[in-house]
């Protein structure tokens, strides 16, 4: 990026500024190139925004809300969508209440980090957060971060390593009724741990102990 990311923080840290990076790894970068004042602030969701209300009729098996980047989303998307009923408005078609009206009219949410197997593809994103607010059940890509989060301890989260993992961990999600039911579980996730206003009294935290 221009400006550089590692540059634009070590000026903020020059200038006594506090750096948040959203994902663990981009902490441990911070550190090894000696920006030293930096703290891991997860994303999070908008409950208000991606609800559990008011409950749908359950119309799609799968529910995608976000954009594509890469080949490797955009691929399996169109699998999913040829084994099952996919929820996918289009690259940047559905933001904010409508997004949130795709995934509470879909069984389970699906997300996979954007440029797979890319040094960055370690990121526990926006939707991630989202789909759990809206009281659905998640299968995702798995990533260290989600061990960090809590969130692999959750009846509401499966996840897959490699793409060709991504259609029989679907099935099996669509096929387990525990599962499909965990979704008020998710909701609480996000509402205990997972919302804006906690992440500020996070932030507002790091820095009084500073």
């Amino acid at each position: 990026k221009d400006p550089n990311d590692f540059d634009t923080c070590k000026l903020i840290n020059s200038q006594g500024g506090w750096i948040f990076q959203s994902q663990y790894e981009d902490v441990v970068d911070c550190l090894e190139n000696k920006i030293s004042r930096v703290s891991w602030l997860p994303l999070a969701a908008d409950p208000d925004v991606w609800s559990d209300e008011p409950k749908l009729p359950k119309i799609y098996d799968v529910g995608f809300v976000g954009n594509v980047w890469d080949g490797a989303r955009q691929g399996m998307l169109d699998d999913i969508r040829r084994h099952f009923k996919l929820g996918f408005p289009g690259h940047g078609m559905a933001k904010m209440e409508s997004g949130a009206f795709i995934l509470r009219s879909s069984k389970v949410g699906f997300n996979i980090s954007s440029f797979w197997h890319e040094p960055t593809a370690y990121d526990v994103n926006m939707r991630v957060f989202e789909t759990l607010s809206c009281g659905i059940p998640l299968v995702t890509n798995k990533v260290a971060s989600l061990d960090r989060l809590g969130m692999t301890q959750l009846r509401s989260v499966r996840w897959f390593h490699e793409l060709p993992g991504i259609l029989p961990t679907l099935e099996a999600a669509l096929h387990d009724q525990s599962f499909l039911d965990s979704g008020p579980e998710a909701r609480d996730y996000i509402m205990r741990t997972g919302t804006y206003e906690f992440r500020i009294q996070q932030a507002l935290a790091t820095l009084a102990d500073q």
